[in-house]
């Protein structure tokens, strides 16, 4: 199945982000309390907010009370969460959080709660780790695995793994 995908990016400085809650504490009597992953992959809610024209609060209503049946159905979003690019998540909205904050001329400022399922790449995640704990913060990650191509590719084409 194919999920719709909402053509519209949220305002990059509307996020704010709760993350899922993959872990539970037990607090014990004396000492540091016991800490222990529970579930994998719970969802993470996301306030976001879109500063709109006419035309496109037009649609972004249109898609909610369509398309997603008023938010009773998931759809894609790009979103900025994870990493410092846009990604394409799977969301659905808060029942009762879509709104209209404020509309001045022809700037509609629309905001919801989405419910945002995680991009689960721990492999992609635990590199990052450790190149950045390699390399240090003078570098990006994408700098780094651009060279690491690069070596691989180039420097070392023919070495088979």
């Amino acid at each position: 199945m194919t999920l719709p995908k909402l053509q519209l990016r949220p305002d990059t400085q509307g996020y704010s982000v709760q993350d899922g809650e993959d872990a539970f504490a037990v607090e014990l009597d004396g000492g540091a309390g016991r800490y222990s992953r529970d579930k994998w992959g719970s969802t993470s809610k996301v306030a976001v907010s879109w500063t709109l024209l006419p035309n496109q609060y037009q649609y972004l209503r249109a898609f909610f009370n369509t398309t997603i049946a008023k938010g009773s159905l998931p759809f894609l979003c790009d979103l900025i969460l994870d990493y410092p690019s846009p990604l394409e998540h799977v969301c659905r909205i808060v029942p009762g959080t879509m709104n209209l904050g404020s509309q001045q001329g022809y700037a509609y400022v629309s905001s919801c709660t989405l419910e945002v399922e995680p991009i689960m790449d721990a492999e992609f995640d635990a590199a990052i780790v450790m190149l950045f704990e390699e390399y240090g913060e003078g570098s990006t990650s994408s700098d780094i695995l651009n060279l690491l191509a690069s070596l691989v590719n180039i420097d070392l084409p023919g070495v088979a793994p």
